[in-house]
């Protein structure tokens, strides 16, 4: 039986492309395939365009919100649709002002159907300049295909961190629906697929082309921050407090937050480090935008506990996370008396703990056969007192250190 694919393109007053945009998914190679189409409260007559299209070609659905709810409502809201009108196996996210060569799809579809083990399948983007006159640029080709997790984690962070055109790639649809699709934060598309390595492997499919109308050419600059903060949320009212700080703590707050049960050590241990790489990268790519908002903290509910994290990393008293061949997570200069103490203590604790390393590895091996390497490495986070306290009281380290 053939998988459901679905396309989802929110729009907001796109009415100088969005034509284009469509023309060129519905002359995809691979015709098998459903179009999402969502009306953010244009006022321009994107609709009334939408739906002299959909009259001509059967697979586009519209739907329509009766004022603007902001960019990320608008994405979540046609995945969401995906998932409960047309039970969707596969799913993009389309642009409303870009347009894909012809074997766009169909090169996509294939390389997840020929790779189980592929969560995301993207293409190659290239920036043209608004009215098409000049190829500008290439994005990154962000591939994790054959790394090991460790090193699928640095790239997707400490390598790629602006690989965020990704995000217009092929989804298998259970993988984005458990990260929970865009969260409300700045470049929201950047977490989602730095996110998905956790659940498989990123492959970009070079024959598969996406042409981005590059309206924005600014890099990170209080431009680009303010349009993002215009064009994500439908009021400034809604959008998040000292914006760039939190989006940098975004996945560390999410992994401290997951009472999941079930979750495996290694699970926990590699989501609780991709946070950290994320932490460290945005640290260093914000850094001049963290000691505007740093002033903010006090006032930010959510962010506040984090204060002292914040400050060690801003005023350098952190150590990066750059270790090639063990897990080697995270220390602090500086740390607070009762935390030392309770490392001291630990430190005497372990030499009991043998028996119960041994039990848990044994459990371990029972249980998911990991590879020599993979046990490995979750026998050193017992070893490491800094390590078990990181895995085993994250939440008290955070209360440990305000």
């Amino acid at each position: 039986m053939p998988k459901v694919i679905c396309i989802g393109m929110p729009v907001f007053n796109g009415a100088d492309y969005v034509r284009q945009a469509l023309e060129a998914l519905l002359a995809q190679t691979w015709r098998d395939f459903r179009i999402i189409a969502l009306d953010d409260g244009s006022s321009d007559g994107s609709y009334k365009i939408l739906e002299s299209i959909a009259k001509l070609d059967q697979r586009i659905s519209i739907f329509r919100n009766p004022e603007r709810t902001g960019l990320i409502a608008a994405w979540n809201r046609v995945a969401i649709l995906a998932g409960e009108v047309y039970d969707a196996e596969y799913f993009g996210w389309y642009s409303d002002h870009d347009w894909v060569n012809e074997v766009w799809l169909e090169q996509l579809y294939r390389t997840l159907e020929n790779n189980p083990e592929t969560v995301l399948a993207h293409s190659r983007t290239t920036f043209v300049d608004p009215e098409q006159l000049d190829f500008t640029d290439e994005g990154y080709s962000l591939d994790t295909v054959g790394e090991a997790p460790l090193d699928a984690l640095r790239k997707v962070t400490l390598g790629f961190f602006g690989a965020g055109d990704a995000i217009y790639g092929l989804f298998r649809f259970k993988a984005l629906e458990k990260i929970g699709f865009l969260p409300f934060e700045l470049f929201p598309d950047r977490l989602v697929v730095s996110q998905m390595c956790l659940f498989g492997e990123i492959r970009n499919v070079r024959q598969a082309e996406r042409f981005r109308r590059n309206l924005s050419p600014e890099d990170y600059s209080d431009v680009i921050v303010k349009r993002q903060l215009s064009t994500l949320f439908p009021s400034t009212g809604q959008a998040p407090g000292a914006p760039l700080i939190s989006h940098s703590t975004y996945l560390l707050r999410k992994y401290l937050e997951d009472s999941s049960p079930g979750a495996d050590i290694k699970s926990r241990l590699l989501s609780l480090i991709h946070a950290l790489f994320y932490l460290q990268r945005s640290s260093l790519k914000f850094q001049e935008q963290w000691e505007q908002e740093i002033q903010q903290l006090h006032g930010i509910e959510h962010l506040r506990v984090y204060k002292e994290l914040i400050m060690l990393l801003y005023n350098g008293q952190w150590t990066p996370l750059a270790h090639e061949d063990q897990l080697r997570l995270i220390y602090f200069r500086g740390l607070s008396k009762e935390l030392y103490e309770k490392i001291g203590e630990m430190k005497t604790q372990l030499s009991q703990k043998k028996i119960r390393v041994q039990q848990v590895k044994k459990a371990l091996l029972e249980k998911t056969a990991q590879s020599e390497k993979a046990e490995k490495e979750i026998i050193e986070v017992y070893r490491h007192p800094i390590r078990f306290l990181l895995k085993y009281y994250s939440k008290r380290f955070l209360r440990l250190i305000q």
